[in-house]
Protein backbone atom coordinates (compact mmCIF):
# COMPACT_ATOMS: atom_id res chain seq x y z
CA UNK A 1 0.00 0.00 0.00
CA UNK A 2 2.88 2.38 0.73
CA UNK A 3 4.07 2.12 -2.87
CA UNK A 4 0.74 3.41 -4.08
CA UNK A 5 0.97 6.46 -1.83
CA UNK A 6 4.60 7.26 -2.58
CA UNK A 7 4.35 7.18 -6.38
CA UNK A 8 1.70 9.96 -6.59
CA UNK A 9 3.76 12.07 -4.19
CA UNK A 10 6.82 11.78 -6.42
CA UNK A 11 4.72 12.62 -9.47
CA UNK A 12 3.35 15.75 -7.76
CA UNK A 13 6.86 16.86 -6.83
CA UNK A 14 8.09 16.29 -10.38
CA UNK A 15 5.23 18.30 -11.86
CA UNK A 16 5.71 21.11 -9.37
CA UNK A 17 9.33 21.34 -10.45
CA UNK A 18 8.36 21.89 -14.09
CA UNK A 19 6.30 25.04 -13.60
CA UNK A 20 9.14 27.40 -12.62
CA UNK A 21 11.26 26.11 -15.49
CA UNK A 22 8.49 26.76 -18.01
CA UNK A 23 7.87 30.18 -16.48
CA UNK A 24 11.57 31.03 -16.79
CA UNK A 25 11.66 29.94 -20.43
CA UNK A 26 8.71 32.19 -21.25
CA UNK A 27 10.19 35.18 -19.42
CA UNK A 28 13.59 34.60 -21.04
CA UNK A 29 12.02 34.56 -24.51
CA UNK A 30 10.36 37.92 -23.89
CA UNK A 31 13.55 39.32 -22.36
CA UNK A 32 15.49 38.27 -25.46
CA UNK A 33 13.04 40.11 -27.70
CA UNK A 34 13.25 43.15 -25.43
CA UNK A 35 17.05 43.05 -25.62
CA UNK A 36 16.87 42.93 -29.42
CA UNK A 37 14.54 45.92 -29.40
CA UNK A 38 16.93 47.83 -27.14
CA UNK A 39 19.79 47.13 -29.57
CA UNK A 40 17.62 48.46 -32.39
CA UNK A 41 16.88 51.54 -30.29
CA UNK A 42 20.62 52.10 -29.81
CA UNK A 43 21.14 51.87 -33.57
CA UNK A 44 18.31 54.34 -34.19
CA UNK A 45 19.74 56.72 -31.62
CA UNK A 46 23.19 56.50 -33.21
CA UNK A 47 21.58 57.35 -36.55
CA UNK A 48 19.94 60.43 -35.03
CA UNK A 49 16.42 59.04 -34.86
CA UNK A 50 15.65 59.98 -31.24
CA UNK A 51 11.88 59.63 -31.59
CA UNK A 52 12.17 56.17 -33.09
CA UNK A 53 14.67 55.15 -30.43
CA UNK A 54 12.38 56.33 -27.65
CA UNK A 55 9.44 54.46 -29.12
CA UNK A 56 11.54 51.30 -29.50
CA UNK A 57 12.71 51.54 -25.87
CA UNK A 58 9.12 51.93 -24.70
CA UNK A 59 8.24 48.85 -26.73
CA UNK A 60 11.11 46.95 -25.11
CA UNK A 61 9.85 47.91 -21.65
CA UNK A 62 6.35 46.75 -22.58
CA UNK A 63 7.78 43.48 -23.90
CA UNK A 64 9.55 42.82 -20.58
CA UNK A 65 6.35 43.56 -18.63
CA UNK A 66 4.36 41.24 -20.87
CA UNK A 67 6.96 38.53 -20.33
CA UNK A 68 6.56 38.81 -16.58
CA UNK A 69 2.78 38.62 -16.87
CA UNK A 70 2.92 35.63 -19.21
CA UNK A 71 5.45 33.89 -16.98
CA UNK A 72 3.19 34.42 -13.98
CA UNK A 73 0.22 33.02 -15.93
CA UNK A 74 2.24 29.90 -16.77
CA UNK A 75 3.39 29.52 -13.18
CA UNK A 76 -0.20 29.86 -11.91
CA UNK A 77 -1.42 27.26 -14.41
CA UNK A 78 -3.64 29.76 -16.23
CA UNK A 79 -1.80 29.37 -19.54
CA UNK A 80 0.23 26.70 -21.27
CA UNK A 81 3.85 27.71 -21.85
CA UNK A 82 3.61 27.01 -25.59
CA UNK A 83 0.77 29.53 -25.91
CA UNK A 84 2.53 32.10 -23.70
CA UNK A 85 5.66 32.31 -25.84
CA UNK A 86 6.11 35.52 -27.87
CA UNK A 87 5.47 35.57 -31.60
CA UNK A 88 8.45 35.68 -33.89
Amino acid sequence: MKKFLIAPAFAAIALAGCAPEAEDKVEDAYDQQADNMEMQADTMEDAGNEAGADAMEEGADAMEEKGEAMGDAVEDGKMDASKAMPDG
